[in-house]
């Protein structure tokens, strides 16, 4: 009811001509929204196929991480933790943005391992921030932590290069909130920002502590306890 009926009624929602954010509440991110409507569309609104589809967009992901270990080590690694990862999570029936979001940064780092082009690199990890837009801060933390040890492994600051990440990040990102600006609804959708706010005070805690507990929590109970309670 709640996690795939939200996903549901927002898709139709939108079907409908409603407006985003103002009219549908959409928590995570507008692109997650906008593919789970096109499926509907053409699949008559039949809700089976969002969870078929999520199930499609995982298995791919997790192909494309496994081709990444191909490429870094060779196919039995590649084979491991393909089954690592599936044994970790083997059942994606959830049609939620994290599903989509994954999707679109395994292909990210397919292309980049590949050698494809920053572009397109940054342009899919922009993809997955607008699925799951609390994803904004640990992609771009991360991309500027990889691209710091490049450059100085390259010796050389390529500014073309800049300039391809740059722009393929912030393409996506303009055109989103040039949409929400010709709807006029940029400043209903600013406010779904805080939104993680209530929830730290909710729980009474900071986005310290959580760190904290979290790392806390994977190098112990996490770490010793995988056999017998589930993975988080």
């Amino acid at each position: 009811g709640h996690h795939v009926g939200l996903i549901y009624s927002n898709a139709i929602d939108l079907i409908n001509g409603k407006l985003p954010y103002q009219e549908i509440f959409i928590q995570y991110g507008f692109l997650t929204t906008l593919i789970h409507s096109i499926i509907l569309l053409v699949f008559d609104n039949k809700v089976f196929f969002l969870s078929f589809f999520n199930i499609i967009f995982y298995l791919l992901g997790v192909l494309f991480i496994g081709n990444c270990i191909n490429i870094l080590t060779n196919k039995n690694y590649s084979l491991i933790a393909s089954c690592i990862l599936l044994f970790n999570h083997p059942i994606p029936w959830l049609p939620w943005s994290n599903y989509l979001a994954f999707f679109f940064i395994s292909i990210s780092l397919f292309i980049l391992l590949k050698k494809k082009g920053f572009f397109l690199t940054s342009l899919f990890l922009s993809l997955a921030v607008l699925c799951r837009q609390d994803y904004f801060v640990p992609i771009v933390i991360s991309a500027i932590t990889f691209f710091i040890f490049y450059f100085f492994d390259k010796n050389k600051i390529y500014i073309k290069n800049i300039i391809k990440i740059l722009l393929g990040f912030f393409l996506p990102i303009i055109i989103f909130l040039s949409y929400l600006y010709f709807l006029n609804i940029y400043d209903v959708w600013f406010k779904y920002l805080i939104i993680p706010q209530y929830y730290l005070e909710l729980y009474n805690t900071t986005i310290v502590r959580l760190i904290l507990d979290f790392i806390s929590f994977f190098f112990t109970d996490s770490f010793f306890n995988f056999i017998s309670a589930p993975q988080f």
